[in-house]
């Protein structure tokens, strides 16, 4: 079960931080946050509760947090970026 959770978990917040790339907000970023600590959370949880393959589990981990922050980090420069726009 929690591997379904955690699968599930970390699409969406894929697909969220894409969405966000797009539609940039404050309570957006806070939301992507939740889902990557969520995420990162329940891997951790698999690990330590099954017996997994730490190396092939970390790359995956890597590669998952790699992409979820750097969508999240485009999309607060693209925030920033308008905000201080807006300010001119």
């Amino acid at each position: 079960m929690i591997l379904i959770f955690h699968i599930t978990l970390a699409t969406v917040s894929i697909i969220y931080s894409g969405y966000l790339f797009f539609r940039p907000s404050f309570s957006g970023l806070k939301i992507a946050y939740a889902f990557i600590a969520l995420t990162i959370i329940s891997g951790c949880y698999m690990i330590l509760t099954r017996s997994v393959n730490i190396t092939e589990t970390c790359q995956t981990g890597l590669v998952y947090t790699a992409l979820v922050l750097a969508g999240t980090a485009a999309a607060r420069h693209k925030l920033q970026k308008n905000d201080r726009h807006s300010l001119v």
